[in-house]
Parts: structure tokens; sequence; C-alpha cells
């Protein structure tokens, strides 16, 4: 992970926009996985070229005891072998806002 990492969250999210370096990534983890129970995501497939990675995967967590999935990609982007920028694409933000 570089220093100065950056994840781009939609803006219609409570934790949206820009988070840069690595103690707001931490923070982000967080505060994304303190907002259900039993997360878990599975990853699926990746997808890469050059310094461009592309994961494919399900996000299954729990709130107020209803399970939810939604399908997300990440674009992951590289620089000098080390992830510069993460850009989370969910299925439904709209769904996603309502589960948190």
């Amino acid at each position: 992970m570089h220093h100065d990492i950056e994840i781009v969250e939609a803006n219609s999210l409570p934790f949206g926009g820009m988070h840069r370096g690595k103690t707001a990534y931490f923070n982000l983890v967080k505060q994304v996985f303190s907002s259900w129970k039993n997360v878990r995501v599975d990853m699926h497939q990746f997808i890469g070229e050059n310094e461009t990675v592309v994961a494919l995967a399900t996000l299954h967590a729990e709130r107020d005891g209803k399970p939810f999935s939604m399908s997300i990609a990440e674009v992951w982007q590289f620089e000098n072998g080390l992830i510069r920028r993460i850009t989370p694409y969910y299925h439904d933000t709209a769904a996603l806002f309502q589960s948190i």
C-alpha cells in the first residue's frame, strides 16, 4: 500500500469522498465495516492490465438482523508495485445507503 493511498467513495454514501493516506484508509475501513454485522467480502475475479486491476466481488452483511448482498467492483491503481488508489463501485448505492 502506497503511503499516500487514495480511496474515492461515492459521494452519496455517508463515508463518501476522497480519503487520502494510510490512516484515512484504516479509519474508512473501520467506519464501513462497523456499519454492519457479519461482514464478508467474497472476491470472484481479478482483471488487470498494466498498473490497473479490477476486482469483482460480492459484499455480504447484516443490518438489524436482515442480511443483504451486493455486487461490487473496485478499481485498484498501482504505482511502483504499491496500491495507489482504490475506487469502489457498488451495484446499488441507494440500497447500500439504506442498509447503513
